[in-house]
């Protein structure tokens, strides 16, 4: 049980950092490339806010690491169930 434990919150961790990833990296993508310059995707180039710029990188970014948060969040949802469904099945067998 102790496994089981151990595992549900390593992928909980790892999708808290998948999740706090996106402003992170978004934040400091901008901090390094923004001269006031947004790129479009087809209508080229125009000048833009710092924040405007931050937003689409936060969005970019995110396109990388929602998959990766889905992944581990169902992961932990399903270990927890495992878990859940251990602890009931033995719970049931001692009575």
């Amino acid at each position: 049980m102790k496994a089981f434990r151990f595992i549900s919150l390593i992928f909980l961790a790892v999708s808290v950092c998948f999740l706090l990833a996106i402003p992170v990296l978004g934040f400091g993508s901008t901090a390094i490339n923004w001269k006031g310059i947004c790129y479009g995707f087809t209508d080229g180039q125009t000048p833009c806010s710092w924040w405007e710029f931050a937003q689409n990188e936060m969005f970019w970014t995110s396109m990388l690491v929602v998959p990766l948060l889905a992944m581990t969040l169902a992961t932990w949802l399903i270990v927890t169930i495992i878990r859940w469904t251990v602890t009931r099945t033995n719970s049931t067998q001692t009575k």
